[in-house]
C-alpha cells in the first residue's frame, strides 16, 4: 500500500516539475499573466503580498500609470508603493507617475515635490508628468512585467488611528 501511495506523490511531483517547466518557459515568451481578484472589504491584501515577488534587484525603474493619484488618501498609497519599492528593489533608480492634476494642483505638486526630495536623499529620482488623456491603471517595470490594477489601489484601506506620513 505504501509503494502505492510513494508512487502516486512521484507522478505527482513529475507533474508538478512539468507546469513549472511550461510556466517558466511562458514567463520567457512574456505569455504568462494571472488575474486576481480582490473582494469587497477583503482584508489581508498588501502591494507586497500581491506584486512584491516581481519587485528585486533587477528593477531599475517603476512607472505608475494611474489618472487618480490626486487626493490625500491616493498619494499616500502611492508614497505606501514607492517605499516598497525602495525596499524591495536595491537597484532602483527612477520612479515615474502619470497621472492626472487635481484641481487643487497646488497641494498635490507639493505633496509630489516632498516624495522627491525624500527619494532623492537615497538617489532614487521621482518625476511626473500630468495626462489628461490617462485612463489606465498600472504599474510598470524595467524588468518587463506589467501589473494592471484595474480598480486601482483602492483595496488598500486606512486603519482608524493610524496617520500614514510621507517617507
Amino acid at each position: 500500500k505504501k509503494a502505492k501511495y510513494r508512487l502516486k506523490a512521484s507522478e505527482y511531483l513529475d507533474r508538478s516539475e512539468k507546469v513549472q517547466e511550461i510556466l517558466s518557459k511562458e514567463k520567457e515568451n512574456g505569455k504568462y499573466h494571472e488575474h486576481i481578484k480582490i473582494e469587497a472589504n477583503s482584508t489581508g491584501n498588501s502591494y507586497n503580498s500581491l506584486f512584491g515577488r516581481f519587485l528585486d534587484e533587477t528593477v531599475t525603474s517603476v512607472t505608475v500609470e494611474d489618472p487618480y493619484i490626486r487626493a490625500h488618501h491616493q498619494i499616500v498609497n502611492f508614497v505606501r508603493l514607492c517605499e516598497l519599492c525602495v525596499k524591495k528593489c536595491p537597484n532602483l533608480e527612477k520612479i515615474s507617475l502619470v497621472t492626472a492634476k487635481d484641481c487643487n494642483g497646488k497641494e498635490q505638486e507639493s505633496k509630489l515635490a516632498e516624495l522627491q526630495k525624500s527619494l532623492a536623499q537615497g538617489k532614487i529620482a521621482l518625476n511626473w508628468e500630468f495626462s489628461s488623456t490617462s485612463h489606465d491603471r498600472e504599474l510598470r517595470l524595467d524588468s518587463g512585467w506589467i501589473i494592471k490594477l484595474g480598480r486601482g489601489w483602492i483595496f488598500l484601506r486606512l486603519l482608524r488611528g493610524i496617520s500614514p506620513r510621507l517617507l
